[in-house]
């Protein structure tokens, strides 16, 4: 299969986008190792599909995140690579919503990717690192600045704009 970043590669390596609308994504995607197809066989993706090629879903962008070390709190000093430059990660969240959304006719699957989330690293605090959902609380900011103030070493959700989308994974307060 020809990736989006000129390379061949196995169908057992590779992965498509369903949309479109990805392609934003596909240089973050690369960057977490994965083989996009070239998006000029995306015309051909039900035959890519068929030989065995799979969509990027939320399993397997879990699979890649988690296989960088995101299954704890990382500070954004230590992230890999590919997840340093600020616009990745806003393309990552851009990307695992609209992956969510695929899914809002079949809420059961729906509900197993959203917990598939909470146990990866992409929620960012106020304090600067990434955060697993399952670990990290969202409230309101007079909430925030109220249990901020007594210093009780409660980690809240920052409020980047780009994960708002998201924050339905984290716990609320």
């Amino acid at each position: 299969v020809y990736t989006a970043d000129g390379r061949w590669t196995t169908v057992a390596e590779a992965t498509v986008l369903f949309q479109s609308e990805e392609a934003s994504a596909i240089p973050v995607l690369q960057a977490l190792e994965l083989s996009i197809a070239h998006e000029n066989l995306r015309p051909y993706q039900s035959l890519l599909r068929a030989v065995g090629v799979p969509l990027v879903n939320i399993d397997v962008l879990c699979k890649a995140l988690l296989s960088h070390g995101l299954s704890h709190k990382i500070p954004r000093s230590e992230l890999p690579p590919g997840l340093t430059v600020e616009d990745y990660l806003a393309a990552l969240w851009r990307e695992i919503d609209l992956l969510l959304e695929r899914q809002q006719h079949t809420p059961k699957v729906r509900a197993e990717d959203e917990q598939r989330l909470r146990v990866v690293a992409i929620a960012p605090g106020r304090d600067g690192a990434l955060h697993r959902c399952d670990q990290i609380y969202w409230a309101d900011s007079g909430t925030v600045t109220l249990f901020e103030s007594m210093q009780f070493g409660i980690t809240f959700l920052s409020s980047d704009d780009a994960f708002s989308g998201l924050a339905h994974l984290c716990r609320a307060f």
